[in-house]
């Protein structure tokens, strides 16, 4: 079993279905792996709004520190319309990582709620740039009774105090919208597109998670290139 040393692994889903987690526990087993989360790519494009802001002798770090907080948030949003938005406004950032890490020739895993991979293959065909060792596998949840717990335990996790009917609604609105509609654009995308996956993560522990991505990732490799 061999993935390249320029393999990028684009992992979406909604939020609670387990990206973060899923990613560790492939760095965790292959260390070669590198990860990169929506928080890292939030603070590139606060870094270079800075830079911007410092070149024009306009500071106002309060106010960029705001917009920070502000962009994480609404890119959590559970309508998709606004997230595909708000992952085609990333796409300069995520490219410029993506082709420095191929450059380096370092494997690596990139994660977050604002990854939509429709965004990118806009017209139904790869961005030009987008080379085939980058692969997308979206974590799909069939189960609703299995989101709820995941929710109510990172509430608990990072002490939300989240009562569990705002949990249930939360989760709701999210499996309505976004959670189905990565999972269908996904399954349309790979009857074209071999590098694209969706993958029903219901009721898997992090390491049998972290197996089936891994699992998918060495068959396309394996197969395709």
């Amino acid at each position: 079993m061999h993935v390249p040393k320029d393999a990028i692994l684009m992992l979406s889903g909604v939020s609670c279905v387990g990206k973060t987690t899923a990613a560790y526990e492939i760095v965790k087993n292959y260390p070669e792996f590198r990860r990169v989360s929506e928080y890292d790519l939030l603070r590139t494009v606060v870094r270079t709004a800075y830079e911007c802001l410092a070149e024009e002798a306009y500071i106002d770090k309060d106010e960029l520190i705001s917009k920070y907080h502000a962009l994480f948030e609404s890119i959590t949003n559970s309508n998709f319309e606004i997230t595909k938005l708000q992952s085609e406004q990333l796409l300069p950032y995520v490219k410029e990582i993506i082709l420095r890490q191929q450059r380096r020739r370092i494997p690596t895993i990139i994660e977050g709620t604002g990854i939509i991979p429709s965004a990118y293959f806009p017209n139904n065909q790869p961005l030009a740039w987008l080379s085939k060792h980058v692969v997308f596998i979206n974590l799909y949840i069939s189960d609703e009774e299995d989101h709820i717990s995941r929710r109510q335990s990172r509430s608990e996790e990072r002490d939300y105090h989240e009562s569990a009917s705002k949990t249930e609604i939360i989760i709701s609105q999210s499996r309505a919208g976004k959670n189905q509609l990565l999972h269908m654009q996904a399954i349309k995308l790979q009857q074209k597109f071999k590098n694209v996956f969706s993958l029903d993560v219901s009721n898997y522990t992090p390491s049998h998670m972290a197996s089936k991505i891994m699992e998918l990732v060495f068959d396309y490799f394996d197969t395709y290139n």
